[in-house]
């Protein structure tokens, strides 16, 4: 069987065995809903936050839709992902009812999950069919590529799997590329449960050994999900930890290092601090071999270090940031102007990490600075966007300078684009 089989139809096989004789009718079986929960209140977001996403929302919609509509909706979608991440879904709505390409359907598909995630859900299948309609708008331009329908077509995956409807993420899951597995996988692993493990890692080791490169990612996101959801399960836990760590060792040395990373996170979440060190070496071991260009360097940097103050080695991960810091400024003329603003802000929330709030402002304002050296303003609003949904991700309050200065560089944003 294909690799990528095992995934796509992943979804379909699980519908498959909840099902009885039934199943081999033309209608789709729809398994029981899960319980919902009922939805979760919500706490209302600190004035700070609500303005620096408003910040980022202006930014992203001044950006004009002809002739940069892919990047001012890819901005409008970033927007509308931190609402999410931060339980702000009418907010998030709101940013990607606008949306004018493709990724409007994909915006609705996650704002659709959020409410199947939070017992909503009339809301949720409200959503899910107008992103799927949005998909069905893709498909049938003949302009448009396959793979961003598939891309909408794999968030509903995850929307109908989280409802309990497992007949319908069997429909949007058939034929999904390859490169779509990515989003099936997360959805998958949401779901799974620890009596399904030896069966899922049957498939995953087939998928490692045969995949091509997006099927082997997708099998690896699946592994790392199950490892944070099943942390707590020692043997389940050993198992995906050396799935992980040994694929990682054939991949392209940055995602290597995102996975010791995310399995440095999930250590931490969990109040392992031992293993959360080992993987941050394992990180820093990687990034010390080899040669790197410095805005890289820079900000794997500051996700290692932002990991190691996590876990209590706050002078190391203090000696890193300054490092990296320090490397971004010295190679400066070596950075591309519309690299350095996303070089810095990383090493921004790595201060905020240590608890170092003046350092952190400061390197916002730094990144800041960056942003508006390029005279094009769409890279200038990508720049602010970032910083923007940074800051709001971590509740930094701008001081009075920075906000300002935000405030400013949002409104003078104009042509030339």
């Amino acid at each position: 069987m294909k690799p990528q089989a095992i995934f796509v139809i992943a979804v379909a096989a699980y519908c498959a065995s909840c099902a009885r004789d039934e199943a081999k009718t033309a209608t789709p079986p729809v398994s029981p809903a899960p319980v919902q929960k009922p939805p979760e209140p919500r706490a209302e977001l600190d004035a700070a936050v609500v303005q620096l996403l408003e910040l980022a929302t202006r930014a992203s919609n001044m950006i004009p839709a002809a002739p940069h509509v892919k990047t001012r909706s890819r901005m409008q979608e970033m927007v509308a992902a931190a609402c999410l991440d931060l339980g702000a879904p009418e907010r998030a709505l709101t940013v990607v009812e606008p949306i004018e390409n493709w990724r409007r359907g994909t915006g609705l598909a996650d704002v659709a999950y959020y409410h199947a995630k939070h017992g909503q859900r009339s809301e949720a299948e409200r959503l899910a069919k107008l992103a799927a309609e949005v998909a069905e708008e893709v498909i049938a331009d003949p302009k448009e590529q396959e793979w961003r329908a598939g891309r909408v077509r794999a968030k509903l995956v995850r929307v109908y799997q989280q409802l309990g409807d497992d007949g319908q993420a069997a429909i949007y899951a058939e034929g999904l590329p390859d490169s779509e597995l990515l989003h099936v996988e997360r959805a998958r692993a949401d779901q799974a449960s620890l009596a399904q493990l030896d069966a899922q890692l049957a498939g995953v080791d087939h998928a490692l050994a045969n995949g091509n490169y997006e099927v082997i990612t997708a099998a690896l996101e699946f592994c790392v999900r199950l490892h944070a959801r099943f942390y707590t399960e020692a043997e389940p836990r050993a198992q995906l930890t050396t799935r992980i760590t040994r694929a990682a060792e054939k991949l392209p040395r940055q995602h290597a290092v995102s996975l010791h990373l995310q399995l440095a996170s999930a250590a931490l979440s969990n109040r392992d601090t031992e293993t959360a060190k080992e993987q941050i070496r394992e990180a820093r071991a990687i990034l010390d071999f080899g040669r790197w260009a410095p805005e890289h360097k820079a900000t794997l940097a500051a996700q290692i270090a932002n990991r190691r103050a996590k876990a209590g080695d706050k002078e190391r991960a203090r000696f890193e940031i300054d490092e990296a810091l320090a490397l971004v400024e010295t190679e400066h003329a070596k950075i591309i102007d519309i690299d350095r603003a996303d070089a810095l802000y990383p090493l921004a929330e790595a201060y905020h990490a240590l608890g170092d709030m003046v350092a952190c402002q400061q390197t916002y304002l730094q990144a800041l600075d960056e942003a508006l050296v390029n005279p094009n303003s769409v890279p200038r609003a990508e720049d602010l966007v970032a910083i923007c949904l940074s800051m709001a991700k971590l509740s930094v309050t701008p001081d009075p300078t920075l906000h300002k200065r935000l405030t400013e560089a949002v409104g003078g944003l104009s042509n030339p684009w």
